[in-house]
């Protein structure tokens, strides 16, 4: 399966960790929904949809590109490419682990430096070359 080969393999992985990150997101927000409908009772109906429309924006987007990521990470796509994506990667992981960071969302924090963490391995590691 080309999904794992040692040049994709990383890559793979973050990509997971994606979709991870997707699902701890929805089940976080779901799981508070008292909390949440207390928090946003000052707000009106727009507000209100504002709020849920970004929460849930944010599930689906980590969704799509690990999705993606996995879709070209089992394509015949070429190693320069997984390394373009790894930094394009790099950039908008760091992004949401920045402002999570400024913004004190711990576990937003933490799973983006994780995904961080094998992307930066992913840039560093040199693959062996696939038989």
């Amino acid at each position: 399966m080309t999904t794992f080969q040692s040049d994709r393999c990383l890559f793979s992985i973050a990509a997971i960790l994606m979709l991870l990150n997707a699902g701890a997101h929805t089940m976080g927000i779901t799981a508070n929904l008292d909390r949440w409908h207390k928090e946003l009772a000052s707000l009106d109906q727009d507000g209100q949809n504002f709020f849920w429309c970004l929460a849930f924006t944010m599930s689906i987007t980590f969704a799509a590109l690990g999705a993606l990521n996995l879709v070209v990470a089992a394509s015949d796509a070429s190693t320069r490419l997984i390394r373009a994506l790894l930094w394009t990667n790099f950039f908008w992981v760091a992004a949401f682990a920045i402002l999570s960071w400024r913004l004190s969302i711990v576990p937003g924090l933490a799973l983006g430096v994780i995904i961080e963490l094998v992307i930066v391995a992913g840039l560093i590691i040199k693959p062996r070359s696939s038989p």
